[in-house]
């Protein structure tokens, strides 16, 4: 019952902040609504200019695990954990005359664990298992690499490796069914990797934007290919998308977006509709062997809603800065599988477990705060809360800025409720993790 109140408690603290929240300027955080990429009227020089960027970031963190057991005064710290690494992205960005554009995103990550990582697999069909030992990793991926094409600036084209940003809303997006890679909650600007396939945008004025994307990801035979397509227009202060996805063999779904302001807070929604679903499920997994089954011959919809306020404070604009987003599933389980490992490995290991979207309900809140104490030292509390089994994951972060380049952050990361739910099945309840990132 306790972590029931928690879990309301933070929610109203949240609601009474946007309540009392105070007038500011339109320039906030979510004030970009463009679905997939916004194309600028260029001017003739504009179009006209050649050049060739590099330009990326580099981080390094030191991040320190506390056992469950440790905290409890059970162990000692021999079985806490520690990772150090760095990672970045190296951005190549190639204009050519006539606004055409080749641009490349490669990411690397190297890291040294100071103790072995121990996995244990565990295949309850046959019986089998196995542990693995990690050490070393190093990681080296091309996440974007793609070309951009225009038919006399009235249709816009754009080749390859792309990430699309196909939604609204902030962590979770249910219309978006093309991206392969979700948001972290513990890196929620980090880039992600796109997908293959080709991207048209039409655009009429003010008026309306038409997109298409066929998706070519993993696809032997082009007929396998995916299409998604989208229409967006504006009405008054409202801009509203419809959105349809198609592929053979899947069924088809269906989405509607919207994006708005009301009464001085910016709000998004976005939702996807489907007469049956294309995820795969678990049949009887609690009473005998495991059996995969489709929904079929059902309405299965996933809705996410924003709702985003930033106010002055102590005669600065935007200072503080608030957000909650909610999320629900119809088809999320209600079950628990994270009380037994072996039913947490068969979901992990056959790609059963949808992170963040196991469940029906969930919430994500944000709070933020500019110049604690001193100039360019920030505070942002995050909160993610999956609210069918009163689990959940705080973040507590603290980051310096003495110039743009520049940040050091300092973060902590601890999990609550229950053990043996979504955020509590791991020994690790709480982190903390220093980062230094320089971009050039």
């Amino acid at each position: 019952m306790s972590m029931k109140i928690f879990n309301y408690f933070v929610l109203l603290l949240l609601f009474f902040s946007f309540v009392f929240a105070g007038d500011i300027d339109e320039n906030e955080l979510f004030s970009d609504t463009n679905i997939i990429g916004e194309v600028k009227n260029l001017s003739e020089s504009e179009k006209e200019k050649e050049g060739f960027g590099l330009s990326g970031r580099l981080a390094s963190s030191l991040g320190y695990n506390f056992h469950r057991k440790y905290l409890e005064n059970k162990i000692g710290s021999e079985s806490n954990s520690f990772s150090f690494g760095m990672e970045g992205d190296l951005f190549f960005d190639v204009r050519l005359k006539k606004g055409y554009k080749v641009f490349c995103d490669l990411w690397v990550a190297s890291d040294y664990q100071g103790n072995p990582q121990y996995k244990n697999l565990y295949n309850p069909l046959n019986g089998t298992s196995e542990t693995l030992i990690e050490t070393n990793s190093m990681v080296l991926k091309m996440k974007e690499l793609f070309l951009d094409y225009n038919l006399n600036h009235i249709a816009y084209l754009r080749f390859g490796k792309q990430f699309l940003k196909w939604g609204v809303t902030y962590f979770w997006n249910p219309v978006d069914l093309i991206n392969r890679e979700k948001k972290s909650f513990t890196d929620l600007e980090a880039t992600r990797e796109g997908s293959w396939g080709i991207k048209l945008h039409i655009p009429y004025k003010t008026v309306f934007n038409f997109y298409s994307f066929v998706d070519f990801t993993d696809v032997k035979k082009i007929e396998d290919s995916a299409l998604a397509t989208k229409l967006e227009f504006v009405l008054g202060n409202t801009e509203i998308g419809f959105s349809g996805w198609f592929k053979k063999e899947f069924y088809s779904v269906y989405g509607i977006d919207l994006s708005t302001r009301i009464l001085g807070f910016d709000v998004k929604a976005e939702s996807s509709f489907s007469y049956g679903d294309n995820r795969r499920y678990i049949k009887d997994f609690f009473s005998g062997v495991p059996t995969e089954r489709k929904i079929t011959n059902e309405l299965v919809y996933r809705v996410a809603l924003n709702i985003y306020k930033a106010f002055e404070f102590l005669d600065k604009k935007d200072r503080i800065t608030t957000m909650v987003e909610i999320f629900y599933n119809s088809a999320g389980y209600t079950n628990n599988i994270f009380e037994d490992e072996a039913k947490i490995n068969y979901f992990i290991y056959n790609g059963l477990y949808y992170p963040n979207e196991y469940g029906k309900l969930y919430a994500f809140f944000m709070l933020g705060y500019k110049d604690l104490f001193i100039s360019d030292l920030n505070f942002s509390l995050n909160y993610l809360c999956n609210f069918t089994q009163y689990s959940s994951m705080l973040g507590l972060l603290v980051s310096y800025s003495p110039i743009d380049e520049v940040s050091t952050t300092f973060a902590t990361y601890i999990n609550i409720g229950e053990e043996k739910r979504e955020y509590t099945y791991t020994e690790i309840p709480l982190s903390m993790t220093l980062g230094v990132e320089m971009k050039f």
